[in-house]
């Protein structure tokens, strides 16, 4: 994720230095049978890796509400050859996190200053009202 940041020419600070805060949290990565053979053995299974990321303002205003992004990918397993199917499936979590990064990315592309600004100002505005301010 860093890396596809630095890409976008994104400046990374720590986040009590930062204007934004892109909070990714809670990774998760499961493995699951999802086809048996007659024989009750794994014919298939299927990797899913699923997080959770939020964009903030310094001050907390949410840019990007709280959003929970999976990626998945099933394989055939072949018992007689477990060596490659584990490069294999090595080579799918790869793919898979690279795909979770490509959609915190296009999460964030629609943010440019005017947007910012704009939910910045919306919040404020949600502020004053619930404080009976007009």
């Amino acid at each position: 994720m860093k890396e596809q940041l630095e890409l976008g020419n994104i400046d990374l600070q720590p986040a009590e230095d930062a204007d934004h805060v892109l909070n990714i949290s809670n990774f998760r990565q499961e493995r699951r049978a999802s086809a048996i053979t007659v024989t009750a053995a794994a014919a298939e299974y299927t990797l899913r890796q699923t997080v959770d990321i939020e964009v903030l303002t310094s001050d907390k205003v949410p840019l990007i509400a709280p959003a929970d992004l999976s990626s998945s990918e099933t394989y055939r397993y072949d018992e007689t050859n477990v060596l490659a199917k584990q490069r294999e499936e090595e080579a799918l979590r790869e793919q898979l996190y690279d795909r979770l990064a490509q959609q915190i990315i296009f999460r964030l592309a629609p943010l440019d200053r005017a947007r910012i600004e704009r939910i910045k100002k919306e919040a404020e505005q949600a502020r004053h009202q619930d404080n009976g301010q007009p």
